[in-house]
């Protein structure tokens, strides 16, 4: 009998903003274009909104938990309301504020959020969609653009799950795109053609700012204020806009340059904007001045550049999430199905020892080919900058000793990754510039070990040598599956324990796991 092929018969797209998080969805079998949720908790029904704030209060003397969303008031005493948490999900996130939140407390309000919102959506989805209960969904979650880090990704996807979604038999969830990449699929469906090359930038949700009360008729010249109301002049906004437009321009004019450095052949066809200050016109009219046809000789690469506004810009996240796994539900070409790679990725293993290769480096005696190996090198098989299909990956080729006895044990390895340039990148995980990803543990084959020194003329120990591929997958994170001898998939993803290396803690001593040592790449 062949194998249960999973497939949804209904797609929930969640956009996890920093004021506001939206929701959208398309279902089976038609997968129309996404419809947005607009009937939230905390507000009159005949209201209708786009999105629902980004916000958990707890009560101010317990800390349980007591709203979420529109339903949280500022002005209560009794709560303790928390709101534009998104950033200090990083652990890298420098927050200079003074009562800036832990880590810690920020994982548990994400989750906390997303929990309640879990909760309604259940209960939305059953009230208006037939037999909700027995349909399968798919939960697709963005992530920022800055989140390079697959360590960062696995963790959002955990906190995901401990909230609630993927829990249930009939409930997956995965985090496909960046936000700057599902934004671009929204702006772009009408006008993507194959081989179109793609620059991402995305604006922040608002300009946040405090209410207060004055009485009627009250002047204060020094403070800009005329009866009662606070005079913004047009400079002072233009201000505002003009630093953070700046930022954007600097962050392009880097990226325009590196690719150049990298891919001159390359040309951008689109540059995206999305978001509420994506969708300012002085915003869009000083990035058009600056990049859109070749304005400035100073990038080639953006000769043929031109400027895409999202139609719904505070939208385009969420749909973009949609449209793309629909897309590809409907039998149609995977968008972005190759990326550059933001990092380079590799796996600790041997290396047959080399005097002008590894001076340095420990060796270890191999007490099955009495050969000598230097131990805690990387294979690095994927490299920043490279182009890589998300479906196809890139493998490598290794085997491993295996003492008899021991041929059904787990077999584990680790991944490293380094933001170095190619031509730079470290040969062991003893040297700077290479950080320890996550471990791999899977079972090998049977099939694919051969008895090495069985017969009786042989004075060595015997043993078992596997023969198998590492695949990497990378999309948005990473994944892994071991392919055997006869190319076929012995082990999948969901087959393979990772344990990922924590994103927010200094990174400890460099270390083999227990097996790591008999691995060596096949040349």
């Amino acid at each position: 009998m062949a194998p249960y092929s999973w497939t949804p018969d209904v797609v929930i797209g969640v956009d996890f903003g920093m004021t506001c998080t939206g929701v959208a969805w398309s279902a089976a079998p038609e997968w129309n274009d996404p419809k947005t949720l607009q009937h939230w908790p905390g507000i009159a029904y005949h209201e209708i909104r786009n999105k629902v704030d980004t916000a958990v209060a707890y009560d101010a003397r317990d800390s349980r938990l007591r709203n979420w969303g529109f339903a949280c008031d500022d002005e209560d005493p009794a709560l303790e309301v928390n709101r534009f948490f998104k950033l200090n999900l990083d652990p890298g996130y420098i927050d200079n504020h003074v009562h800036a939140p832990t880590h810690s407390e920020v994982k548990q309000w994400y989750c906390d959020y997303l929990q309640s919102l879990f909760s309604y959506l259940m209960r939305h989805f059953r009230e208006t969609m037939p037999r909700f209960e027995s349909k399968n969904v798919e939960f697709v979650f963005s992530v920022p653009t800055t989140w390079k880090d697959p360590r960062m990704i696995a963790e959002i996807q955990r906190l995901v799950k401990v909230a609630g979604y993927g829990k249930e038999e009939n409930h997956r969830v995965s985090v496909s795109l960046t936000e700057a990449e599902a934004a671009a699929v929204y702006a772009s469906k009408q006008q993507m053609q194959k081989g179109d090359v793609y620059q991402r930038a995305t604006g922040a949700d608002t300009l946040t700012y405090t209410r207060g009360c004055l009485p009627h008729g009250t002047n204060l010249p020094h403070a800009e204020v005329e009866n009662s109301s606070l005079i913004l002049r047009i400079e002072y906004l233009q201000r505002i806009f003009d630093e953070q437009v700046d930022k954007i321009q600097k962050l392009l004019d880097e990226q325009l340059r590196t690719l150049h450095e990298e891919h001159p052949e390359e040309q951008i066809s689109y540059l995206v904007l999305s978001g509420g200050l994506g969708s300012s016109p002085y915003v869009r009219d000083r990035i058009r001045r600056r990049y859109e046809g070749g304005s400035s000789a100073e990038f080639p690469n953006a000769w043929s550049l031109s400027i895409i506004l999202a139609s719904e810009p505070q939208l385009a996240v969420v749909h973009g999430l949609v449209l793309a796994r629909a897309q590809a539900l409907r039998g149609g070409p995977e968008i972005m199905s190759t990326r550059r790679c933001p990092l380079s990725y590799g796996v600790v293993c041997r290396e047959l020892y080399d005097p002008s290769k590894h001076q340095g480096q420990p060796v270890e005696l191999d007490k099955f080919d009495k050969k000598r190996y230097a131990e805690g090198q990387v294979s690095w098989f994927i490299t920043q900058g490279e182009l890589v299909n998300i479906n196809e990956g890139k493998s490598r080729r290794f085997r491993n000793k295996i003492p008899p006895g021991h041929e059904h044990h787990p077999w584990r390895t680790q991944i490293y990754m380094s933001d170095m340039p190619p031509h730079q990148l470290p040969r062991s995980i003893r040297n700077k510039g290479v950080d320890s990803v996550c471990t791999v543990e899977a079972a090998l084959d049977p099939c694919d070990m051969r008895l090495k020194n069985h017969r009786w003329y042989h004075y060595r120990k015997c043993y078992y040598e596997a023969e198998f591929s590492v695949k990497m997958l990378v999309g948005t994170g990473l994944q892994f599956e071991i392919w055997g001898q006869k190319g076929c998939k012995s082990t999948s993803h969901e087959e393979i324990e990772v344990q990922w290396a924590p994103a927010d803690e200094p990174a400890p001593q460099k270390q083999l796991v227990d097996e790591t040592p008999a691995m060596y790449p096949i040349s």
